[in-house]
């Protein structure tokens, strides 16, 4: 027996040209910007703020850390704590349900800050708005467990800002633009679906800032002085694959290989 390379038919090789055309198509516009975890506490806990900043740190405040109770009946949970909900389906955590639309809510989950100190002088601008640098020195983490304690996102940023209204006690956001995830359930399901676990977003929406922000003035302006905040809290993965797409081109591969066995 003689092996070695045989030439394709015609039409084989038209067609597996124009099924690799397809799924490059496919790959390069069939993807979206999703968010993979949001949270908010529940119970909702108005005197106990789910931020802090210091003057110095950016840090979670004692809402955003839950007490253990995740695991009992709704009707029996009691604040502090978050609840987390993402997209995907993650099963065999205590104090998590699978919801009706296709995510999982982990209750009485907890976010833990480290590292976004104070990075240069606040800047007020002149339609009164302040920016805050944040971060850059240290590495700045968060990590997001489970009522009992589980990983469920932990990331790395490069750097972050406190936005916000100077006299306002709702408006200011914490963003940053340049989040890599890099362990937890939720990462393992990004992973497992080919998202971007570089590059990506996150932000922290503050209501109730205590006392109201305060940065000086656009001609004279001073340090951010400390307040506690309540929020809420989005992480996004800047692509991840459409299921449709990734069913288009595994069809089409099997395609191909009933007209190769033909």
């Amino acid at each position: 027996m003689r092996f070695g390379k045989t030439k394709p038919s015609g039409s084989v090789s038209k067609f597996a040209s124009a099924l690799a055309i397809g799924a490059a198509v496919l790959s390069a516009t069939a993807t979206r910007a999703a968010t993979i975890l949001d949270f908010r506490p529940v119970p909702a806990s108005p005197t106990t703020p789910e931020f802090t900043f210091t003057g110095g740190q950016f840090l979670e405040g004692p809402g955003s850390v839950g007490n253990g109770d995740g695991a009992l009946a709704l009707n029996l949970q009691n604040a502090p704590g978050l609840d987390v909900e993402t997209p995907f389906h993650i099963v065999g955590v205590p104090g998590s349900e699978f919801t009706g639309n296709g995510s999982t809510i982990f209750h009485d989950a907890t976010l833990h800050l480290t590292g976004f100190t104070v990075a240069g002088p606040t800047i007020v601008l002149s339609d009164n708005t302040i920016v805050q640098p944040l971060g850059g020195q240290v590495p700045s983490t968060f990590i997001i467990t489970s009522t009992t304690g589980v990983n469920l996102l932990t990331g790395v940023v490069g750097s972050a800002t406190l936005t916000g209204h100077n006299g306002a006690t709702a408006g200011a956001v914490f963003s940053a633009n340049n989040v890599d995830y890099i362990g937890g359930l939720i990462f393992n399901q990004l992973v497992a679906v080919n998202g971007t676990v570089t590059g990506n977003d996150l932000s922290f929406s503050f209501t109730d800032a205590t006392p109201s922000l305060n940065a000086g003035t656009f001609a004279n302006p001073l340090p951010l002085a400390p307040f506690t905040a309540n929020g809420t809290g989005l992480f996004s993965s800047d692509v991840i694959p459409e299921p449709s797409s990734v069913m288009a081109i595994a069809a089409g591969i099997g395609m191909l290989a009933t007209r190769r066995r033909r």
